[in-house]
């Protein structure tokens, strides 16, 4: 009988995950689960944020003795979801599968006499594999069981190191970002007091303005100073509009996107909708905060269920809070697009679309 996942070993999975940085987590946990179940080969893999299986700790002699072509630890999921693999339908269809059968691997790889497969899973997303192959005598229920626990222990620990391996290369992408921007624009004390004009009120004349400063300015020069402004794209003079006042309902939705690299793709798809009054890159367990507007509750539901949440291939998940009342800023800028035929600013087509044709959902010319 295969032992148990006992204490010493969980102890020492733990102190690999909460010590070590690199892949050598997988090549240790792994050897410590060939150890306990009697075998000779196996893999410790995940999926990565584009759906692929990564395998850092496929066992240490294997690639020695492996003669396949252009080996690699990065299985794309492109190549293997349709495959009859047995870990390929372990990951499929979320479940374990085994054989003590001989398997027929293709030439060159190392012979598979025995196998079990159990798909590392965590909160009922699949996150990674747990393979051991090669045991000198059949795989029984106590082997199968044993890798199962091993699995279900692994779960949340790598769940968490895969959050972590995200962030950080959501902090390391934005840090890039940053350093390749311009240097920020330097504002002196006359930029500073005409933007506080503008501020008070938009609408002053640029003599008036100049009058107001400090240092009287004549509207040549006070025009001058504007138009660099918004020439660096620093200064933009716009109506906004004060939202409470419209008696309109706002949300605000955390989105968390299939692939990070997709942010661009769907900034660019929503940034002129007129009812998204906020789009910013976050870091953490979400990639997007999205401001919402709407004349109602279930306008501003169907809103979201059909238009900005609906495409699941590029969203993973969301989280919604309804504001009853913005305190600050008083005044939003709004973006309007008078819908007068089948072309919206995100591509969709509301004359086609159920819950506009309802008037349950009031489209882009919501107000």
């Amino acid at each position: 009988m295969s032992p148990k996942l006992g204490i010493e070993d969980r102890d020492k999975i733990i102190k690999i995950f909460t010590e070590l940085e690199d892949n050598q987590v997988y090549s240790e946990v792994l050897d410590i689960i060939l150890s306990s179940i009697n075998s000779e080969y196996g893999i410790f893999g995940y999926i990565d944020d584009n759906g692929d299986l990564v395998c850092p700790s496929i066992t240490k002699n294997v690639w020695e003795k492996c003669q396949i072509p252009n080996k690699d630890i990065i299985f794309y999921r492109e190549d293997w979801v349709n495959s009859n693999a047995i870990w390929a339908r372990a990951l499929v269809e979320g479940k374990t599968n085994y054989s003590n059968q001989p398997l027929s691997p293709p030439k060159g790889h190392i012979p598979m006499n025995r196998v079990i497969v159990v798909p590392i899973i965590y909160r009922k997303k699949i996150i990674g594999i747990l393979e051991v192959a090669n045991k000198r005598s059949d795989y029984t229920k106590e082997d199968i069981s044993s890798l199962e626990t091993f699995a279900a222990y692994i779960s949340p620990l790598l769940f968490s190191r895969l959050e972590s391996m995200r962030q950080k290369k959501e902090i390391s992408q934005l840090k890039n970002k940053k350093s390749k921007r311009e240097k920020p624009i330097q504002l002196d004390d006359i930029d500073k007091q005409i933007i506080h004009q503008l501020f008070l009120d938009g609408r002053q004349s640029n003599t008036q303005i100049g009058i107001n400063l400090k240092s009287s300015m004549s509207h040549t020069g006070v025009q001058n100073r504007i138009k660099k402004l918004m020439d660096s794209h620093l200064l933009k003079i716009q109506g906004n509009i004060n939202f409470n006042l419209l008696n309109t309902k706002v949300a605000f939705i955390n989105v968390k996107l299939q692939k990070y690299d997709d942010i661009d793709k769907f900034i660019n798809k929503f940034k002129l909708c007129p009812r998204i009054f906020l789009i910013s890159k976050i870091a953490g367990q979400y990639h997007l905060k999205i401001g919402v507007i709407g004349r109602n509750m279930d306008d501003l539901n169907d809103f979201m269920n059909y238009c900005l949440l609906a495409d699941t291939k590029l969203i993973n998940s969301s989280e919604i809070t309804f504001s009853s009342e913005i305190s600050k800023p008083e005044f939003f800028p709004l973006y309007f697009f008078n819908i007068n035929n089948k072309n919206t600013p995100c591509g969709k087509n509301c004359l086609e679309c159920d819950s506009f044709i309802n008037e349950k959902c009031y489209g882009c010319d919501f107000l």
